[in-house]
């Protein structure tokens, strides 16, 4: 997928096992995608933590948030009972949709360079803490963050390029028109 293509109105499945699809969630002038690598991750949670923090400035410029993990439904439950997002979550455990984004898969050696091992460590400062993935994740899943419009065009491409490889919450709202208004739907492009 590439700025300008249609994303496909893929299906997933939420936390209470029923099955949606993308366009229940485009209902304002943008959406943005954030694809966990796993649940458990550290520096995913992280990412999330800010992301959920800046959710009423996204949702000012007309673009609320959707999370999609690999996790089943049921991990699903087992997470929201333990953490409490502003932001909805759902799952796409056969990761079609990630392999749709064109999100990868770590190598091996990944997790031990200086800067993941670096970024992993300051978000265990900010209290995530590095944890095993549930049961059925793939750890070495990569994540990224996209935006979209209502109309499902992709107008904005980041895609992790190592596991802790995430834009700042000011990129991803730079992207945005400072107000949404329905002639404005051209947010600039990242590594798409």
């Amino acid at each position: 997928m590439r700025p300008g293509d249609t994303v496909p109105d893929f299906a997933f499945l939420r936390p209470d096992g029923s099955r949606g699809q993308l366009s229940e969630f485009c209902t304002a002038d943008f959406l943005l995608l954030v694809f966990l690598r796993h649940l458990a991750c550290a520096a995913c949670n992280a990412h999330l933590g800010e992301v959920d923090a800046a959710r009423e400035r996204f949702a000012a410029r007309g673009c609320p948030v959707l999370v999609v993990s690999q996790a089943k439904p049921k991990i699903l439950t087992l997470y929201t009972s333990r953490k409490v997002w502003g932001v909805p979550l759902v799952g796409d455990p056969d990761r079609a949709v990630y392999t749709v984004f064109g999100l990868e898969r770590a190598g091996r050696l990944a997790f031990f360079k200086p800067l993941v091992l670096w970024r992993f460590f300051r978000a265990m400062t900010k209290g995530y803490l590095a944890a095993r993935p549930y049961a059925g994740e793939d750890q070495r899943q990569l994540g990224g963050d996209f935006i979209i419009t209502r109309e499902r065009k992709l107008v904005f491409a980041y895609r992790s390029i190592d596991p802790t490889d995430r834009p700042s919450v000011a990129a991803l709202l730079a992207t945005l028109p400072a107000s949404p208004t329905a002639g404005e739907r051209t947010p600039a492009t990242a590594n798409g």
